[in-house]
C-alpha cells in the first residue's frame, strides 16, 4: 500500500523582509540617542577675587574681579567707613582668604653724647674727637725802679685737635691737663706753663699693653724780660714782646688698632711778637681765635669756654679762657697819693683736655603682622562679611644731641628717641582676628658704633610676598624685592638716614640710621593690612 507522506506547511518573513525590519530598527535607535543621554544642565558657579585695605590716607578701600588700577590702592574705591564689608555672592562656594596684620613700626636711632675731661676707659670702639690746649706761661718780671719799656706778656699754650678711630682693642685714654707753673719768675723771666696730653693704651696681638701719645700741647713760655745785660748784668732794656706759644706734637698714627681721621695744629707764629701794651702792663698772648676754632671742629656736643660772665667772647679780659698767656710783671708809678707802689699782675690760664663723641645707636625694624594664606572655607554662614584692616605701627622719632645752656657755660643734652607702636590687628569679624607686627625696638647695646656710621635695621618682609595673587609693585624682580621690605636708614642702597616703609602689606617699617655727621634718623611706619577673597 502506498504511503502518502504530508508535508506541514510553515510561513515567516522572507530574508529581504528581515533586512528591511533591522534596518528600520537601527535607524529609529540612532535618532533616540540625544534624547535619551539629554541632562538637565545646572548653571556654573560664579569665581572672582575681593580685595580689602587702607589707601595713603588712612582710608578702607575695596578693589573686585572688573575694577581697573588694581596696583594702585589710591585708585581703589572707598568705603567711606572704618571698614569693609564683602557681600557674598549668591551661590559662591569654596573661598580662599589671604589676610595679614599691620605691620610693626619700626624704631628711630638714638644718640648719647659723651664727654671727659679726666682718663677714662674706652666704651666702645668707633671714633672719637679730641683736643689739648696747654697752659699758659707766665709774663716776666719787671725792674725795681719804673722804666719806661715794660717787659713782655707769657706765650699762649699750644693748641691742637684731632680725631682718630679705636678698635677693641684701644682700652683706654689717659688726658693730663696742664697747669699754671706757680713759680711766677725767673731770672727776670715768666715761666712756662704745662703741657696737655692725651694718650692711647691698647693691647696688640699679642697681649702686650702699648701707649701711644696722641696729643700733646705744651704749655705757652714765660714773658721775656731783660734783654740786655750791662756791667754788673744790670738790667737796662726790657722786651715788650709776647713770648713763644707752646709748640704742638700730634700722632698721625695708622696701624691695627688706631686709625687717624683728622689732626689740626692751631698754632700761630707769636714768637717775638708785638705786644699789646695799655699804659704800664702788657697782656698775655690769647687763645680765643684758636678755641673757637676747635670748638667748630668739636660741636655739635660742646663747646670750649671763650665767653665771659656777660656772653662776651673774652678778649682784654683773663676770665674763663684757657691757655693764656700772663700779663707782664712790673712796678707801676707811684701813685699821686705818694701811699705805696702798685704792682700789676697777672699769671697765665690753665690748659685744658677734652674728648668728646657721640654713642650712635640705630633702631631695629619692626615685625611683620600675624598673617593666613589661602584658608579654605566651603562657604560662610552670612551673606555679608565686615572687615577691618589693621594699620601699619607709627615709627619712633630720632634722638639727638644738642648744646643746651648759655655760651659762657654751654652743656649737652641728649633726647632720647620715641617709642615706636605695634600694628594694629586685621579683623574678618566672628571669623579671623589676625595680631598686628610688634615694634622695633631701639638703642640695642650690641649695635652701638662711637661716632661711626650706623645702619638701621631692615623691616620685617611680608610673609605673603610670594604670593601670585596679591598685588605687585613694578616689574623689575629686585625692585620687587626691595618694595617688599621696610628698608632701614643707610642700608641696601637707602641714603637717607630715615628708615623707608615697605609697599607690600604687613610689612615692618625700617629702623632709623646715624650717619657719621651724628645726623640720626626716624624710623618708618610699618605697612597696612590686607585681606583678599577668592571664590
Amino acid at each position: 500500500m502506498n504511503k502518502k507522506i504530508c508535508l506541514k506547511k510553515y510561513t515567516g518573513f522572507s530574508l529581504a523582509e528581515t533586512l528591511v525590519t533591522l534596518l528600520i530598527v537601527a535607524i529609529v535607535a540612532i535618532a533616540s540617542v540625544p534624547v535619551i543621554t539629554k541632562k538637565k544642565a545646572t548653571p556654573a558657579e560664579p569665581s572672582g577675587t575681593w580685595m580689602c585695605t587702607l589707601n595713603s590716607q588712612g582710608q578702607h578701600v575695596v578693589w573686585e574681579t572688573g575694577d581697573k588700577n588694581m596696583n594702585d590702592a589710591d585708585q581703589w574705591k572707598t568705603t567711606g567707613k572704618n571698614y569693609c564689608e564683602f557681600s557674598v555672592p549668591k551661590g559662591a562656594r569654596n573661598f580662599a582668604i589671604t589676610a595679614i596684620g599691620g605691620g610693626g613700626g619700626g624704631a628711630g636711632a638714638g644718640l648719647e653724647s659723651k664727654v671727659w675731661t679726666t682718663s677714662f676707659n674706652i666704651p666702645y670702639a668707633g671714633r672719637y674727637k679730641m683736643a689739648a690746649i696747654g697752659a699758659g706761661g707766665n709774663g716776666a718780671k719787671g725792674p725795681d725802679g719804673g722804666g719806661k719799656n715794660v717787659p713782655g706778656g707769657g706765650g699762649a699754650g699750644g693748641v691742637a685737635f684731632a680725631e682718630y678711630e679705636f678698635t677693641d682693642n684701644v682700652k683706654k685714654l689717659t688726658l693730663t691737663r696742664g697747669y699754671v707753673n706757680s713759680n711766677t719768675t725767673n731770672n727776670q723771666n715768666g715761666t712756662q706753663g704745662g703741657s696737655s696730653k692725651i694718650s692711647a693704651t691698647y693691647q696688640d696681638n699679642l697681649y702686650n699693653n702699648q701707649t701711644v701719645d696722641l696729643v700733646t700741647a705744651e704749655g705757652g713760655y714765660g714773658g721775656r724780660g731783660c734783654y740786655y745785660a750791662g756791667l754788673f748784668m744790670a738790667c737796662n732794656k726790657w722786651r715788650d714782646y709776647y713770648s713763644k706759644q707752646g709748640s704742638v706734637s700730634i700722632s698721625n698714627i695708622n696701624n691695627d688698632y688706631i686709625k687717624t681721621i683728622e689732626t689740626k695744629n692751631f698754632n700761630s707764629d707769636t714768637g717775638d711778637g708785638d705786644a699789646q701794651c695799655n699804659g704800664l702792663y702788657c697782656f698775655g698772648y690769647r687763645t680765643v681765635a684758636h678755641q673757637l676754632e676747635v670748638n667748630k671742629k668739636m660741636e655739635p656736643f660742646v663747646f670750649f669756654n671763650v665767653y665771659n660772665s656777660n656772653g662776651g667772647l673774652v678778649r682784654d679780659t683773663y676770665e674763663g679762657q684757657y691757655g693764656r698767656g700772663g700779663t707782664a710783671l712790673h712796678q707801676a708809678e707811684r701813685r699821686q697819693d705818694n701811699k705805696y707802689n702798685v704792682y700789676y699782675k697777672q699769671p697765665g690760664r690753665n690748659g685744658y683736655v677734652m674728648v668728646i663723641t657721640s654713642l650712635h645707636k640705630p633702631g631695629l625694624g619692626g615685625e611683620a603682622g600675624e598673617h593666613v594664606e589661602r584658608a579654605f572655607y566651603s562657604e560662610f554662614d552670612s551673606k555679608k562679611l565686615k572687615v577691618i584692616i589693621g594699620k601699619g605701627g607709627t615709627g619712633g622719632s630720632a634722638g639727638s644731641s644738642e648744646p643746651v645752656g648759655n655760651v659762657y657755660n654751654p652743656a649737652v643734652s641728649t633726647k632720647k628717641p620715641t617709642e615706636a607702636t605695634d600694628g594694629t590687628s586685621t579683623q574678618i569679624v566672628g571669623l579671623i582676628t589676625l595680631d598686628g607686627g610688634k615694634h622695633g625696638k631701639s638703642l640695642q647695646e650690641n649695635d652701638i658704633k662711637a661716632m661711626e656710621e650706623a645702619k638701621g635695621g631692615d623691616g620685617e618682609p611680608s610673609p605673603l610676598r610670594n604670593s601670585k595673587k596679591l598685588v605687585e609693585v613694578g616689574s623689575d624682580t629686585d625692585l620687587l624685592k626691595k618694595y617688599q621690605t621696610g628698608l632701614g636708614g643707610l642700608s641696601q642702597g637707602n641714603t637717607s638716614v630715615d628708615g623707608q616703609t615697605s609697599f607690600f602689606y604687613g610689612a615692618g617699617g625700617g629702623g632709623g640710621g646715624v650717619n657719621s655727621n651724628s645726623q640720626a634718623g626716624k624710623g618708618a611706619n610699618g605697612s597696612s593690612g590686607f585681606v583678599m577673597i577668592e571664590w
